[in-house]
């Protein structure tokens, strides 16, 4: 469950479902290239801090909603990244930095406690139990004791991860763009060991990759925006099978 630019945090005590349809298409395919990969470096390891828990306020109730906000615990308006863990806990991506919502108080972690940046964009719960998630300062995983933060430094072929996504062989996929030029430097895979970051220049169809999913046959999906001739931005889906791009 992952929220767009929302202006509060809604609960709703009921789940819809809703259906995917799908028609045939055509795209251009070609052959996938091998990437840029280099072995992962250590990232940096820092104590997390305790964060700034506060008891949540009541919300605002509209029926079967009831809607979180600022004054209710919130670390800001609006809302960028949503997982659910284990146990039931909700973290949140804002522009205030990540939250945890236990049921009864938000607990936001800022700069000051470990962060490398305050504006967190999405966020993912690893089959292992950690919490994943992106910003303008790289990737973080945060394992419950400490935050690591992997940069440039360590692989990525940008700092700006928006994207998240763990495939069905546990590697994660994440988008990497510059959320200030909105430019985008494709994707990259993380198996544990080592970063790929396919581009372009790989037959990637999407420049900067903003939403990542996988099939049920294991192909991966990336939608996202590229640029034309006129260096205008449209949308764009890219499927990869694991051996090219369409």
């Amino acid at each position: 469950m992952t929220v767009l630019h929302a202006l509060a945090l809604s609960l709703m005590p009921v789940l819809a479902t809703s259906a995917v349809s799908t028609a045939s298409a055509s795209g251009r395919t070609v052959q996938a290239g091998p990437g840029t990969t280099v072995v992962a470096g250590p990232g940096t390891v820092v104590q997390a801090g305790t964060g700034r828990t506060v008891e949540a306020g009541p919300g605002l109730r509209q029926g079967v909603w009831q809607t979180f906000g600022v004054l209710d615990g919130l670390a800001g308006i609006e809302v960028l990244g949503l997982a659910q863990d284990r146990d039931g806990v909700l973290w949140v991506g804002t522009r205030g930095g990540l939250c945890r919502y236990d049921g009864r108080t938000f607990t936001t972690f800022t700069t000051r406690d470990g962060l490398p940046h305050d504006r967190i964009g999405r966020v993912l719960v690893d089959r292992d139990g950690h919490v994943w998630f992106g910003s303008q300062g790289g990737l973080t995983r945060y394992d419950g004791v400490t935050f690591t933060t992997y940069t440039t430094a360590d692989g990525l072929g940008h700092n700006g991860v928006f994207a998240l996504y763990e495939d069905r062989r546990k590697n994660l996929w994440f988008g990497v763009v510059d959320w200030a030029s909105r430019t985008g430097f494709g994707v990259t895979r993380y198996d544990g060991e080592s970063f790929t970051t396919f581009t372009q220049a790989d037959g990637l169809g999407v420049e900067g990759v903003t939403a990542i999913t996988e099939d049920r046959e294991g192909n991966l999906w990336f939608g996202g925006l590229s640029r034309d001739g006129n260096g205008d931005l449209s949308g764009v889906v890219s499927l990869y099978d694991g051996s090219t791009f369409t």
